[in-house]
């Protein structure tokens, strides 16, 4: 990741910190607790620490173009994600990257097989970075054109219309289709045999996490049913905090749907011939 360095003279160094979170289910239950070292990006200056920060991502559309593909064709649609992606790209020659020791922990430089320890000090020695830290500005790019390459070397071609899906099609006719969002991943093919040796090739070059058919995809619910045909997406995870965080949750349900102290106007009554006619038979 890193390798310990002199500090180096009128060259900017990047701070760091640690962000702890817990991570969750998608029953809502704990899974894990995380700890991540994340350099400061903001502390970055621009043409010293880095150039270009876009990295395409798989839109939306795309992923449902996907999904309502394999519905029709009767396709399996698994998912995946990349375990700790940035930090399996590594930085470019003309990327030098110094970051700060990180807070509240002291490093040591082992030699001699671990046998002889001299403890690293922060003011004099920094670490150079050899790989993308999460929170750097160039972080999400530098992973990008990592996987990009790699899915090119086992033959996979990036369409023009979304550069975040790749497709791998036979002259056969089979094909293997897959949509990046940063590190979430969803992947459909003709067989279920395609997608599992197109898994396998990616692990080989990156670990990931294999979540076979696809359930969970961006905070959405995807209920696939292959033998029905029929295919459905919710986001009831994502209304149900946007109620608690504006403390909805609690409120009173309303038998009617508009406001009973709303003032109705003779403006508001229908006033051609043809919407007299079409209001004619509506019980409101």
């Amino acid at each position: 990741m890193w390798s310990v360095v002199e500090r180096p003279k009128d060259m900017n160094v990047v701070s760091s910190k640690w962000v702890l979170r817990i991570k969750k289910n998608t029953a809502g239950e704990i899974e894990k607790y995380k700890a991540r070292l994340v350099a400061r990006g903001f502390t970055q200056i621009h043409s010293i620490d880095y150039y270009e920060t876009y990295a395409p991502v798989a839109r939306l559309a795309s992923f449902r173009l996907l999904l309502a593909m394999a519905n029709r064709n009767g396709w399996p649609t698994d998912s995946f994600d990349f375990d700790s992606a940035y930090l399996s790209s590594v930085l470019s020659d003309n990327e030098v990257i110094y970051l700060e020791q990180p807070p509240q922990i002291s490093l040591d430089q082992s030699r001699g097989g671990g046998h002889n320890v001299s403890w690293i000090n922060p003011r004099k020695q920094v670490l150079r970075l050899h790989k993308a830290l999460y929170g750097l500005k160039q972080g999400a790019r530098s992973w990008y054109e990592s996987l990009k390459m790699a899915l090119e070397q086992i033959g996979f071609k990036r369409t023009e219309t979304d550069h975040g899906v790749f497709m791998k099609k036979w002259a056969d006719g089979r094909m293997v289709v897959v949509a990046v969002h940063v590190d979430d991943c969803l992947t459909t093919g003709n067989s279920q045999g395609l997608v599992d040796e197109f898994k396998v090739r990616i692990n080989g070059k990156y670990r990931m996490m294999d979540l076979g058919p696809c359930k969970w995809l961006l905070g959405i619910k995807v209920t696939h049913d292959v033998q029905a045909g029929t295919i459905a997406l919710s986001q009831h995870t994502y209304i149900d905090s946007i109620v608690t965080r504006f403390n909805f949750d609690d409120l009173k349900p309303s038998s009617i749907a508009m406001d009973p102290a709303a003032p109705l106007l003779k403006f508001q009554s229908p006033t051609t011939l043809a919407d007299i006619a079409k209001m004619a038979n509506v019980p409101y």
